[in-house]
């Protein structure tokens, strides 16, 4: 799919990653909302607000909240050409705690909030924005990004439910594949190491961790979107190489822990 002049969503857009990958879908001509719960404040945002097409404030939890969008996003523009859901969180903070990870009693400081919201964003937030998206989308025979993690391909101790939910957020995307081909719907899963964004505590970005830009990773999720995958996973390491797995190919990587 060529992105000049397809209507297209980002979730997470606010900043980070999102805010990159706007930014790479508006420069294709492609026009662009950009989502987020947040309210898009453009002096702190690194989203060209003057290119993108308009903001929305968005609960990618609440599948109600999509449905409105998503009715009234069509309605105004004709057609939604891509979903990117890009919207993600951590369930505990890493930061300098992070030496002393493997001290810890295996989930012992998970409570019931951080476990609902993890995946209440991570993969409820993902299903509802397919779900509300899908009718849309078989029309105009698009496209869905979803951004993973290497974490879901690979063990994670740091954060094991983050983990669970990237690992979710994999198997839904390998197994829509086969489906929405029939309907010339592509849906790919994009699985960055980490990226250099708010998400990953300042004191690792400064230090020794090697980390992935988002403007490189972006590019890597407009790649996705004109190759037209259909439940492929593309993993991107801190390296700067790229790896693209068919739906139905083993998935074998060297675990960061073995």
């Amino acid at each position: 799919m060529n992105l000049a002049g397809k209507t297209a969503i980002v979730t997470g857009a606010a900043r980070g990653l999102g805010a990159a990958c706007a930014s790479a879908f508006a420069g294709r001509g492609a026009k662009t909302f950009v989502a987020d719960l947040d309210e898009i404040d453009p002096n702190d945002s690194a989203v060209p607000m003057d290119k993108v097409h308009g903001s929305l404030r968005l609960d990618v939890t609440s599948r109600d909240d999509w449905s409105r969008t998503l009715s009234h996003m069509v309605e105004k523009e004709g057609r939604l050409d891509i979903l990117h859901l890009n919207a993600g969180v951590v369930s505990r903070p890493l930061g300098a705690a992070m030496a002393k990870i493997f001290e810890d009693e295996p989930l012992d400081w998970v409570s019931t909030e951080s476990y609902d919201k993890v995946m209440s964003v991570n993969v409820a937030g993902v299903v509802n924005g397919i779900v509300a998206a899908l009718p849309y989308l078989r029309e105009s025979h698009g496209s869905i990004v979803i951004t993973g993690s290497d974490a879901g391909v690979m063990p994670f101790p740091q954060d094991p439910l983050y983990a669970m939910s990237k690992h979710a957020v994999v198997g839904l995307t390998r197994s829509l594949g086969p489906a929405l081909q029939k309907h010339s719907v592509s849906i790919a899963a994009i699985c960055p190491t980490g990226v250099d964004t708010r998400m990953i505590p300042a004191e690792l970005r400064t230090g020794e961790l090697r980390l992935t830009s988002p403007s490189f990773v972006a590019d890597i999720v407009c790649q996705a979107i004109e190759a037209d995958c259909h439940g492929d996973v593309w993993v991107v390491s801190n390296d700067g190489t790229m790896s693209r797995f068919a739906w139905d190919e083993p998935i074998v990587l060297q675990s960061r822990w073995s």
